[in-house]
Formats: C-alpha cells, structure tokens, sequence
C-alpha cells in the first residue's frame, strides 16, 4: 500500500457490487356463488372488476450502477464531498501531484457544471465531513500530520476554524444521522482510535461508544438509531469484521463478516438499504487489489450479497447523495486517482 503523506498512514482500495433480487406476489380473485333461478344480467355497475395488482406484486426495486457523463475538472481522492441543495461540495483530497489540496469546488452532478466554492483554512486530506444546520463542516483530516481542527466552508471565502476535535484524528469515517454527525474510528499519528463521536453543531463532542475493533479507513452507513461498519485498516492489516453502533444504547458490537478483508471502501444508505462500493480488497491472501464492486447489507441475518459492479476500480472514494442518487466521487483506481463520478440508484425491477 502507499504511504501516507502526512505519517505512517498506508492505503489503498476496492469495490464490490451486490445483487439485490426481489420477489413478485400474485393476488387471486374469488368467485361468487350461484344464487337460486336464472342468473340476472350484470349491470355495469355490479360487474366485478378484475383484480389490480398491488404495488407489493411488484419486484422490489433493484441497484443500478452507471458512469456519469461528464469527468471532474481534475483527478482527486480521499476527499470529503457533502450535498448541498441540489449540488455537491468535494471539499480538500488528495491531488494527481499527491499533494493535499485546500480546494474546494462546487458540482452539479446532472450537468457536470464546476465552479470554485472557496477554499480551507488548513489543506486536509482523510477527513469527515457532514452538513448540521445547513452549514458544511470539515472534521481533522490530514497534510503533513493528522488535524484536529474543525473547518467551516464559507462560499467563495476561506473556511473559518470554528472548533477542535478532542484530539487530532485522520483516516475518519462519517455518517450523519437525524441531525447529528457521528465520527466512527481513525488514527490520531500514534495509534488507532475507536471512539465513536457525535456533534450537532460541529463544535461540542460526546463520545457515544467505543468500537470492539478500533479501525481506519472503515465504510460507514447508518440507518434509524444504529451505524454499521464495515472492514477498516487494522494494525494488522484490512479487517473483513462488521460492527454495529447502536448511539441509542452506546453498545458497540462485532455482528458478522465481509466476504473478504476490505479497507478504503465506500458505503451509502438508499431508501433504508446498505450498500459498499469499491474499495481495497484482500485477493489470495494477502494480495490487495482495489475493487470494482458493489454490495448490498441486510442487517437481517447480517449478510452480504453482490449488486453491482462500479465504471472503474476505486478506493478512498467520497459520496453523497441528492434526489435519490448516490454520487460516488473519484478515488483512486490501485495506480492513481480518478476523474470518474459513478451514479447508484434504485429502479423499480
């Protein structure tokens, strides 16, 4: 794996992609009995109409994977990206010069349209990112050692540094859920950090819980009151473990496995289903490759299927998701980073 350029930090990334298959259910009509005498004409009005299908007859809605049409103005990887309104923000990244980037840059993910939307107080790459209150924050990260400030995008402007994290931590992953922003795991230049932080302002934090298996680099996606992470960087290498959060309870678990070790992946929640795209994956032992495929995540029974499969290659690729779509957002394809943007959506089957 490459070495970081702000410590120790070494990655790299994968991809899977998971079949969902949906079930069709068929109604059946009841006919009536004969009454007594000949049987009267049927008005039109007594006329027993012929059954409807209902919408749980329908196959259930399945992962499309398609390329967009435009690239970004230039390569980049393990960036932020957030949505906002109708656009994305990809927000700092490390660049094809393998330089940390302070840029920020605002995209249409319809039309492909950029614009520059500023720019941070501190470049920083392997950061968390999360919109709270309609405003973008920016949580550590790295450059030549790991952050701890928290950054606020200002459009057009200079990010303002509103707060810090408890320590400096870089390699974050993050989910935000019902208005809180939880921060799962990374490595602070010293150790790995398994402290699970939540903020709603992006300025106080309260530690939530603690991983079993502290990781960086895991996929991250939450749904309701619980978070699920999956895979991660571990001290020995890409982890195949998936943990779930419960940041009602504060209990931290280890529910069941990936098919194979995986660090550096990217994972999303569409219409309350799971999904990990990408990532760098564990081929023949210890061989790391990145990877194009999508999975799907039911929490039913923890398991793991293949959806779909991703344009190119990626690991430390950002998302976000804005009418439904997920935008999947550079990264690097094993030998350098992307220009690529991937679409995932659900369609009716």
């Amino acid at each position: 794996m490459p070495t970081a350029l702000h410590g120790t930090l070494t990655r790299a990334a994968t991809g899977w992609l998971t079949a969902v298959a949906g079930g069709l259910c068929l109604g059946l009509a009841a006919a009536c009995s004969p009454g007594a005498g000949p049987p009267p004409q049927p008005s039109s009005a007594s006329r027993t109409p012929a059954p409807v299908p209902s919408r749980t007859a329908r196959e259930a809605p399945t992962l499309q994977v398609t390329r967009a049409a435009y690239h970004l103005p230039s390569a980049i990887s393990r960036e932020v990206v957030l949505a906002r309104d109708h656009d994305l923000l990809i927000i700092g990244g490390i660049t094809q010069q393998l330089t940390t980037t302070s840029t920020i840059i605002q995209l249409n993910p319809v039309t492909g349209r950029v614009t520059r939307a500023g720019h941070l107080a501190d470049p920083a790459h392997d950061a968390a990112g999360a919109v709270l209150g309609g405003r973008p924050y920016l949580f550590g990260g790295g450059d030549l050692a790991e952050l701890a400030a928290v950054q606020a995008p200002r459009h057009r402007g200079t990010a303002v540094v509103v707060g810090q994290l408890p320590g400096p931590r870089s390699d974050i992953s993050s989910v935000t859920l019902d208005g809180t922003a939880y921060l799962i795991g990374g490595y602070d230049g010293t150790s790995w950090v398994g402290t699970v932080l939540a903020t709603s302002n992006g300025k106080a934090f309260t530690r939530v819980a603690t991983l079993p298996v502290p990781v960086r680099y895991a996929a991250v996606a939450g749904a309701g009151r619980r978070i699920w992470v999956f895979g991660g960087l571990t001290p020995a290498g890409p982890s195949r473990v998936i943990q779930r959060v419960n940041v009602a309870t504060g209990k931290a678990a280890v529910v069941g496995q990936m098919p194979a070790p995986i660090s550096a992946a990217t994972a999303v929640t569409l219409a309350g289903r799971i999904f990990i795209a990408g990532g760098q994956v564990a081929k023949g032992g210890a061989h790391l490759v990145a990877s194009r495929t999508v999975l799907a995540y039911n929490p039913a029974g923890s398991r793991v299927t293949t959806a779909g499969t991703l344009p190119v290659a990626v690991t430390n690729a950002a998302v976000a998701v804005v009418g439904g779509t997920a935008f999947l957002v550079g990264g690097n394809n094993g030998h350098r980073q992307v220009t690529t943007v991937a679409r995932l959506r659900l369609i009716a089957g």
